[in-house]
């Protein structure tokens, strides 16, 4: 008889302390769950150009795995951001990435991302970065990258340690144009 009432009081012990911890993370989620902060991103393009070629379109030569021609950006840019105002008690991570969008004749609305980074709590909150390169490849095999018009746009992620994931994208864009000419590669030989 003593086991049976120990397992009933450890099962109400564990059922409110449950209780307990489920409507405190509620309060804690409530608190800042109506909070909307923004940072005012600066982007700027210090330099672009636009490469034809088959494959990895970094020497013009031919790919093992994708042998058809296509188009590759290559942007350096600086971005200046003060992202404070998005952190608060209850934001662990913010995952910040840099889009590029833009049409092309056979789809009118193109996305791809071009470079991400991770902030943890604690930090520096301040970006002030001067000719970053692209992290991945900006590749249309349409082949329509050259004279075209892009936007860049700074997106974030927010990761509380209680709540919702929120994903927002700034109201600012930098706007730029691929040059008609492309950027003369030098093929390797063999």
């Amino acid at each position: 008889m003593l086991f049976r009432s120990a397992v009933y009081r450890g099962n109400a012990i564990f059922g409110f302390s449950s209780k307990v911890i489920g409507w405190l993370a509620a309060v804690c989620w409530l608190s800042t769950a109506f909070l909307h902060p923004q940072a005012v991103p600066k982007i700027d393009t210090s330099r672009v150009s636009v490469v034809r070629g088959e494959g990895s379109c970094l020497t013009g030569s031919r790919d093992y795995y994708d042998s058809a021609a296509s188009d590759q950006g290559f942007i350096t840019f600086d971005l200046q951001a003060d992202l404070a105002p998005l952190f608060n008690w209850n934001v662990k991570v913010l995952f910040l990435y840099l889009s590029a969008e833009y049409s092309t004749p056979t789809v009118t609305h193109n996305t791809a991302v071009l470079w991400d980074k991770i902030i943890m709590r604690g930090e520096n909150t301040q970006l002030d970065l001067k000719s970053i390169k692209t992290k991945y490849y900006f590749r249309d095999d349409s082949g329509a990258l050259s004279g075209g018009n892009i936007s860049l746009t700074l997106s974030w992620n927010v990761m509380p340690n209680v709540g919702h994931l929120t994903w927002v994208k700034a109201e600012e864009q930098h706007s730029f144009t691929f040059p008609t000419e492309y950027y003369s590669v030098k093929k390797r030989s063999g």
